[in-house]
């Protein structure tokens, strides 16, 4: 293989995540660029409508640059918004 794994995953994957400390945690590993944050509404699963304490909770010690890509920055990108 030309590319190893993580180099794939960093140039073709993104991980979407709710409520996902481990995601968090390992955000150096995954690449934050490959982090998407979503509340899952209107499922009955999904953070709403705790989604605002929730992800303040997730990322209360995650530097504000990375909170941004992973809230908003990562999906305009990846669609084009």
């Amino acid at each position: 293989m030309a590319l190893r794994p993580l180099e794939i995953w960093h140039r073709q994957f993104y991980a979407t995540i709710e409520d996902d400390r481990a995601a968090i945690l390992t955000r150096e590993i995954l690449g934050v660029d490959n982090l998407m944050w979503g509340a899952d509404y209107p499922h009955s699963d999904s953070t709403w409508p705790c989604s605002r304490e929730v992800l303040s909770e997730l990322m209360a010690e995650v530097p504000a640059a990375e909170v941004q890509k992973i809230t908003h920055d990562n999906v305009a990108a990846h669609y084009g918004l």
